[in-house]
């Protein structure tokens, strides 16, 4: 991206409103069945709004973490631990407080279908063991996945941010072998209790957060990444109609190819296979080089979103133990239009009173800081 893309002078508005629209997508998305899930990003293209969340996140840890770890690389894995430590225990925390919300609705309700989707049957089956698997990030219920790959990536951000400084398109290189062998070998982290391996794959995942890494790293460093070439746009353009034709006529089998390795072809998930990972890259190149981005994350109407992407762990956190509650009374009152409409706008209500909460509690904490320093 060019000098021009990220303002070095202060807070960039894009990455705040795109995250905040990537948030609020991911809510809808996680509650599925409404009227609304079927205008979310994902309809349109291979990917959706994890990959772009992670993309950014990226870009947003090297912001944060460039200047300790130009300093030492010891001082910045030390600032990255810790948010790598606030990551782990919010977590815990969401994903205790979805399971009691699951168990305590359909009690009330009289309804136990959710005790049984989404992983939740390993926990009421064996819940010593999948106890065992939460805490060290084992098991992993279904929409909670995003923290645990999120608390890894950060823990490895400043050594990628330490490559990414010396040669990035060595460090590239070398990210992407390790994306090809993970999709190749189907390398990933292990569950427990069960068998398989986490639903995001950090090996592969990597990728994309490294490709942000490199991002934020240029800018700060006052170096062009990803500049803006004519042909390069017309080739994402291109690959962004291709990919909404091909998911609104439902041509999937027509880009299937089973004798060539799934990374390459596929649309799993897990491994962010090839046609995905084009996808966010190429809707990034066109987003970030549409002069109207600017204009619009820039512009009064679009404040809410950027609230809600300047604060996205709180936001991101409340959504998702009300994604699973809201789940759980849908699986037993399905609800009408009218009634998905109302459910959403209560529920992205609560998350913007958690982003102001985040807000003024961080305003409290920095002017207690010269009382207890006192």
């Amino acid at each position: 991206m060019s000098p021009t893309v990220l303002p070095s002078q202060k807070r960039d508005q894009r990455l705040d409103f795109l995250r905040g629209i990537a948030l609020v997508t991911i809510f809808v998305n996680h509650v599925p069945g409404t009227v609304f899930e079927s205008f979310t990003s994902r309809n349109f293209g291979f990917s959706d709004a994890a990959e772009a969340f992670v993309l950014m996140s990226g870009i947003a840890a090297a912001f944060a973490y460039t200047k300790a770890t130009k300093s030492s690389i010891g001082e910045g894995l030390l600032k990255s631990s810790a948010r790598a430590l606030k990551l782990y225990w919010v977590h815990l925390l969401i994903t205790l407080l979805a399971v009691a919300s699951v168990v305590s609705i359909s009690t009330l309700v009289g309804n136990d279908g959710m005790l049984s989707k989404n992983n939740m049957d390993v926990v009421m089956n064996n819940p010593w063991a999948a106890g065992l698997g939460m805490i060290t990030f084992g098991h992993q219920l279904g929409y909670f996945n995003i923290l645990p790959l999120y608390c890894v990536l950060m823990l490895a951000a400043p050594l990628m941010i330490a490559f990414a400084l010396r040669s990035p398109m060595r460090f590239l290189a070398g990210s992407a072998a390790l994306w090809l062998a993970a999709g190749l070998t189907h390398a990933n982290f292990p569950n427990f209790p069960t068998d398989g391996g986490w639903f995001l794959d950090p090996f592969s995942w990597q990728l994309v957060f490294a490709i942000g890494v490199v991002i934020g790293v240029s800018k700060k460093e006052g170096r062009s990444f990803g500049s803006y070439h004519p042909a390069l746009f017309a080739g994402a353009l291109a690959y962004l109609v291709a990919a909404c034709t091909v998911v609104q006529m439902s041509l999937w089998s027509y880009t299937d190819f089973p004798a060539l390795p799934e990374v390459f072809f596929g649309f799993n998930k897990m491994y962010l296979t090839l046609p995905r990972l084009l996808h966010v890259l190429a809707l990034a190149y066109v987003v970030i080089h549409m002069g109207a981005t600017a204009k619009v994350a820039n512009a009064a109407w679009s404040t809410p979103l950027r609230f809600l992407g300047s604060n996205s762990l709180s936001v991101f956190a409340t959504g998702s133990v009300l994604c699973i509650a809201l789940q759980t009374l849908k699986n037993a009152f399905p609800a009408t239009g009218t009634e998905d409409v109302v459910i959403l706008t209560v529920g992205l209500g609560v998350q913007f009173l958690a982003a102001g909460w985040d807000d003024v509690s961080a305003v409290i904490r920095q002017k207690a800081q010269p009382i207890f320093q006192g």
